[in-house]
């Protein structure tokens, strides 16, 4: 019986950031099936491996077709990029499924470690240049999500990204400056 819609869905680790579990979801099997391929491919067209890093020309893990789940260690941080994993019987390709992901949970995290923050120093929300920040922050979480579903663009979601990779960056300059000026005044 052959493979009924083909399909991946995908996960990240909320213990380890880094970490994106790829689960098979199709329907239906097939007994011919050897192996799976996965491509990542982020928005700057680089290619995502487990283990093997980053790579300009499209470059895949090999996942067997006996698991059902793949672990894969390839996040550096917030990406959106297309994932596309092939089906194969020996050396030729039987299924093939494409979709976008939005990992954003390392955003997520920071933002909840933003909010603790404010409930130790409830003083600082009132700062516009720190709460105007924090409502940018969310935007682009909410743009980066949405770029990817409906919208299936990863350019634009990962555009959202970088923009609060920035924020996470500068954490200092863009959400203490206020505590810093308490503390020391």
């Amino acid at each position: 019986m052959p493979l009924t819609n083909p399909a991946v869905t995908a996960t990240q680790s909320i213990a380890y950031n880094n970490l994106i579990t790829l689960t098979d979801s199709s329907g239906g099997s097939d007994v011919t099936l050897t192996t799976r391929r996965v491509y990542i491919r982020t928005a700057t067209n680089q290619y995502l491996t487990n283990g093997q890093g980053v790579s300009s020309t499209p470059a895949y893990t090999e996942w067997a077709y006996g698991d059902a789940t793949i672990l894969l260690d390839i996040l550096m941080e917030a990406t959106s990029p297309e994932i596309t994993v092939q089906w194969f019987a020996g050396s030729t390709q039987m299924y093939e499924f494409t979709d976008t992901f939005c990992f954003d949970l390392e955003q997520y995290v920071f933002a909840l470690g933003l909010l603790a923050d404010q409930t130790s120093s409830p003083g600082v929300i009132q700062d516009t240049s720190y709460y105007g920040n924090f409502g940018q922050f969310i935007v682009n979480l909410f743009c980066a999500e949405a770029a990817i579903d409906p919208g299936e663009d990863i350019y634009s979601s990962q555009n959202a990204l970088n923009k609060n990779t920035l924020f996470i960056q500068k954490e200092a300059f863009y959400f203490y400056c206020l505590q810093y000026l308490e503390y020391y005044n």
